[in-house]
């Protein structure tokens, strides 16, 4: 009687198709969640720069906060809330 070892059962085609098909529901999932969250990302980035083109700093900073919670990796959602920040410091030392 032979046991197998674990070399062995690396070579066996059932072990690499398990293997990859974890891998690609993995990399599907992630995607999905990825993709989901840059959708309202982008949406909420988008509205704020049509606020900040209106000069509504306020409701800008808003939307740009919502998109960066969404997706806090991405950095032209920070750059933008940056910008909207020092836009509406800077519109209150000018209304004062």
């Amino acid at each position: 009687m032979t046991t197998s070892s674990p070399r062995r059962s690396w070579r066996r085609p059932i072990v690499w198709i398990g293997l990859v098909s974890i891998l690609v529901v993995c990399g599907l999932f992630a995607l999905w969640r990825f993709r989901s969250d840059m959708v309202g990302a982008q949406r909420s980035n988008n509205r704020g720069i049509g606020h900040m083109e209106q000069f509504d700093y306020d409701s800008a900073v808003k939307d740009f906060e919502d998109a960066v919670s969404q997706a806090p990796r991405w950095t032209p959602a920070k750059i933008n809330l940056g910008i909207a920040l020092l836009s509406r410091a800077q519109s209150e030392e000018v209304d004062d």
